[in-house]
Order: C-alpha cells, then structure tokens, then sequence
C-alpha cells in the first residue's frame, strides 16, 4: 500500500519531504482515502483493541510457559511492550548453537546479543510471539528447553 508516515522536527520537514517525492510519488489517492476511512470509521481502533488483547495473552502464556517448562534454564526479562521476550541463558550452550538446535526444531529466535549497542551483551536470546497461536507456545517453549541440552 505503501503508506506511512514520519514523526520528524520541523527543521527537517522540508528535507524529509525532498526524500520522500524524489524516491516515490506517495500512495495512491484511492489508497489514501479508503485508508482514512477505516480509520475515520473506527476500524482500525476496533482492531488494535483486539490485537492488543491477543497479544497481551500471548505474552502472559509465554512467561508463563517459560516459568512453567523452563525453570531456571531461562530468565524471562520484564517486559511491558512488544512482540518479544527476551531470555537470559544462563549456562546454555552458545548462542550460536542454540539457534541452530532450535532451527533444526523448526524454532527461529533472535540472540540477544545482537540487541546490545553500548553495553557489554549479555547472553540469551529473543523469543518473538507475535506469529505463534497461543496454544502453541507450551509446546514452542518445551521445545525451546530441550534445545539447552
């Protein structure tokens, strides 16, 4: 649809704008308007409601299943927004490893070092639940576990 938009300081407006009409022409009128009345007509409220209460479940089942299948193997970092849990390993294998085991599982997860800029990386990995039903993640965790070996 290839619509968006940008949060910029006014200093940078007319800069941003330049980029914006020398890379593409802006989406579609028709676009632009069907969009504003999805928008205008509650839709799009009506769906992040919903979506923020699937997503909440499934953060709540993804601590949970961690707490439950994981024990220590895994500390789950507080989380409050996202679609992602982040998890220490302490005494896991390397990260590296552990992606791979998980992959070979049909399990794809982020290390959590990749996540570090400033600070020294701590070990872990990333656990995104945004794509998984929720009465999938016990079994995605328990799976998740058996790859610590």
């Amino acid at each position: 649809m290839r619509t968006g938009f940008a949060v910029v300081p006014p200093g940078l407006v007319p800069a941003v704008a330049a980029v914006r009409e020398s890379v593409d022409v802006g989406p579609s009128p028709f676009i632009t308007a069907a969009l504003t009345t999805f928008i205008d007509e509650g839709y799009l409220g009506r769906h992040l409601r919903r979506a923020g209460r699937v997503y909440a479940e499934r953060h709540r089942a993804v601590w949970s299943a961690v707490i439950r299948h994981a024990g220590p193997r895994f500390t789950p970092l507080p989380a409050q927004a996202g679609l992602h849990l982040a998890l220490l390993t302490p005494g896991a294998p390397d990260d590296d490893e552990l992606a791979a085991r998980a992959a070979r599982r049909e399990l794809l997860l982020s290390r959590l070092r990749l996540s570090y800029q400033f600070s020294e990386p701590r070990a872990g990995i990333v656990v995104g639940f945004g794509a998984i039903a929720t009465p999938d993640v016990p079994r995605a965790i328990s799976l998740l576990r058996d790859c610590l070996g």
